[in-house]
């Protein structure tokens, strides 16, 4: 799980690019899941590996979500059952991952540099990928789906 980590000095993803990680990691949680090997601590790695990032906006939200376990231990969140499954969960936080992200990214507050913003053209060639549809094909600006 290589984008799964815990180490400060690690991006989520080249570019911080979410939805590339996101797919990737419901890809490997998937595998895990499917040979009766994903466990509690994935969902603790996952939550981890999100909250190492430049915007403080995100890097917040999931380091609040990974210490906001209830007394069960199981982490609340709108729309996830009480008796959720690890899957379950890990799908619910990065739809939330990927929707922050959207969020940001149209509010153009991802990436931003202290000197003011990053220019767009610099910031989309970072991320590769269509910010409405996730294709790595071309980018918002030309997708047939806008």
């Amino acid at each position: 799980m290589k984008y799964i980590s815990c180490s400060p000095d690690r991006e989520v993803c080249p570019g911080e690019n979410v939805l590339k990680a996101s797919g990737e990691v419901l890809g490997i949680c998937k595998r895990l899941e499917a040979a009766n090997a994903l466990l509690e601590d994935h969902l603790y790695n996952v939550l981890c590996g999100l909250s190492i990032c430049t915007s403080a906006r995100f890097r917040d939200t999931f380091k609040f979500l990974k210490q906001s376990e209830d007394a069960s231990g199981r982490l609340q969140l709108p729309g996830l059952p009480h008796d959720a499954t690890v899957m379950e969960t890990i799908e619910v936080v990065l739809r939330k991952a990927e929707d922050l992200y959207d969020k940001l990214c149209t509010a153009g507050l991802w990436n931003k540099t202290k000197g003011g913003g990053a220019d767009l053209n610099a910031l989309v060639s970072l991320v590769h990928s269509c910010w409405n549809c996730g294709s790595e094909e071309h980018r918002v600006g030309d997708c047939p789906k806008a």
